[in-house]
């Protein structure tokens, strides 16, 4: 009795939970019909694939015409843990995050109800797009690459070479980034070009080092000669930081121009909207939209479309660097 209770245990502690969810507004287009991902680091995954899938119905809608021909992203989990509340971020919605990084488009998980008992195999064979890939077309978002998930899969092979704390900036970077990128899926221009654009600069923000106290002297006034004696200050700032990040990643010809590019947006947009709430968008002189073929206006929507690319290409290239880094130790 004693050595079946334990088998009956043992097996419990083996079982899987298998999820179906798809990304229905991410358009897949790469090479290979599926890629299997090492499983993300704090994470319950034992399994996770990427591939691509027919166009389910989208809510009363069924699919028609050349949206049936596209193929969307599908994500295929085991799981030693159900998925809930509280495990879903590093279990799904990280993963997701990654996704929208790699491929430029929206990636909202809804889950599609299978068999437990089920197979990666019959899941595939059962939802798998013959037309996973033509070469040469981008059905949408920014991120014009020939293989987009196939990023997804350097991602969490890099993930699981960096230490915690730079995993943890790589986190929060990357969902200020994905909420920034969500916000300019919004018609209001506000907060497109006012609010977005704030939390790209602050992601890659998130990126760089804090500034470090590094003196304790005088300060003296410059008006009256006196002494402000023993007051702490930084001989660098967020603003600085974010310059050594950049110039720590990039390399070439355009180094320099993402640097005045962000310490100029920095000045102009997070400081004055977080501090002074001088909202970028024109709204008090009757809005974005009243005067939109304005040279200052239509530069603001360059320098958005700029910001984003970025701090999508930091967060990336920041991985990239600390995962070597730790490969030349």
């Amino acid at each position: 009795m004693a050595s079946l209770v334990i088998r009956i245990a043992n097996n419990l502690k083996k079982k899987m939970h298998k999820y179906l969810f798809q990304l229905k507004i991410n358009t897949y287009n790469n090479r290979n019909p599926f890629y299997e991902i090492e499983s993300l680091p704090n994470s319950d995954i034992k399994r996770v694939v990427l591939f691509g899938g027919q166009m389910q119905s989208l809510g009363r809608f069924k699919p028609i015409g050349r949206i049936r021909d596209i193929a969307t992203t599908f994500i295929y989990l085991e799981t030693i843990k159900p998925i809930e509340p509280e495990n879903r971020y590093h279990n799904l919605e990280k993963l997701c995050q990654m996704i929208c990084l790699a491929t430029g488009q929206p990636a909202n998980p809804e889950e599609v109800k299978i068999d437990q008992n089920t197979t990666f195999e019959s899941v595939f064979e059962e939802y798998k797009h013959s037309n996973h890939f033509e070469d040469g077309v981008v059905y949408g978002g920014r991120v014009v690459e020939p293989n987009p998930i196939e990023k997804v899969v350097a991602y969490s092979h890099f993930l699981h070479k960096i230490d915690s704390g730079n995993n943890e900036k790589f986190e929060n970077a990357l969902q200020t980034f994905c909420w920034a990128y969500e916000l300019e899926m919004l018609p209001n221009p506000h907060l497109k070009y006012t609010l977005c654009m704030t939390l790209y600069l602050s992601s890659i923000n998130q990126l760089a080092d804090n500034p470090k106290i590094k003196c304790r002297g005088d300060f003296m006034c410059t008006v009256c000669g006196d002494k402000i004696p023993n007051k702490e200050h930084s001989l660098s700032s967020h603003s600085k930081e974010m310059e050594k990040l950049i110039r720590n990643l990039i390399t070439g010809d355009n180094v320099d121009l993402a640097v005045a590019q962000t310490k100029k947006l920095y000045s102009k947009i997070r400081s004055t909207y977080l501090h002074d709430g001088l909202l970028r968008g024109n709204e008090r002189q009757g809005g974005f939209l009243a005067d939109i073929e304005s040279e200052e206006n239509q530069k603001l929507v360059e320098d958005s479309m700029n910001l984003s690319t970025l701090n999508r290409m930091l967060i990336e290239l920041f991985l990239q660097h600390q995962a070597n880094q730790i490969d030349k130790v």
